[in-house]
């Protein structure tokens, strides 16, 4: 098979896999969306809930977090119980968030999307030569202002493949940090084969940074894909952008 085909039906299995388990968070004003965020859907030890990165819903009542799952303009939802944080600020050297879910909320979002068992993390992956990374989540120039207006959110999430950078940026931590590329193009692709631009990466932020798993031994599959880590900010000139590894966020699902 052509190397470019198999990249595109491979990257386009990943997305739809991917998808299954992402959403888009909205924060709230009095009834009005301010701002939005990524997240993922993960489930661990019988507790169900939604990781995403501390910044974003940081000083947020819980209350003023909607959880977007569905491509068609959606109304607003409170199907958020609690927060737990680890850091968000700028120099703090994590930015990692649980979101609890409700049983309403648990029962709809069952009905359009899945919950990644913690089987299927992978800690402490930071720089990782001889794989693919995937973030997933929403830009926020790709929301529907029109659907804005009226209170309601259409989103238009994005995957992208994309690689680890050879080193980690200076104040980058082994420990804690992902360091992905975020190029320009080189790594999407339209339907008809055309390198397309990656939008400005904020709203990104709190979405899941997976690897593929392309080399393991025997047939690959979508299910192979691990989540290492959730994605917390980029940096437009040097075009990568920063992820904060898993295992950081197990503290806040056992609370």
């Amino acid at each position: 098979m052509d190397d470019l085909v198999e990249f595109t039906q491979r990257s386009e299995a990943l997305r739809h896999h991917i998808a299954r388990y992402s959403v888009t968070l909205v924060i709230c004003s009095n009834g009005t969306p301010i701002e939005i965020g990524s997240g993922t859907c993960i489930e661990r030890d019988g507790i169900f809930g939604i990781v995403t990165a501390a910044h974003v819903v940081k000083g947020v009542a819980y209350k003023d977090i909607a959880v977007i799952y569905s491509h068609i303009p959606s109304r607003l939802n409170s199907y958020i119980t609690a927060t737990f944080i680890n850091g968000g600020d700028e120099d703090d050297p994590l930015d990692v968030a649980f979101l609890h879910v409700s049983n309403a909320g648990l029962t709809e979002l069952r009905l359009h999307k899945s919950f990644l068992p913690a089987e299927r993390f992978r800690h402490d992956i930071s720089i990782l030569a001889n794989d693919m990374f995937i973030v997933y989540g929403t830009p926020r120039e790709l929301l529907d202002d029109q659907a804005l207006e009226n209170n309601e959110v259409k989103a238009h999430p994005m995957a992208y493949l994309t690689v680890s950078l050879e080193k980690l940026p200076v104040n980058f931590l082994v420990a804690n940090d992902i360091a992905i590329e975020y190029p320009k193009d080189g790594n999407i692709f339209t339907a008809d084969g055309k390198l397309a631009l990656l939008p400005a990466a904020e709203g990104l932020s709190g979405g899941g940074v997976w690897i593929a798993s392309a080399n393991k031994d025997g047939l690959w599959s979508p299910e192979d894909a691990r989540l290492v880590g959730v994605e917390i900010s980029w940096h437009p000139r040097e075009r990568w952008v920063r992820g904060n590894q898993i295992q950081h966020v197990l503290p806040l699902i056992m609370n």
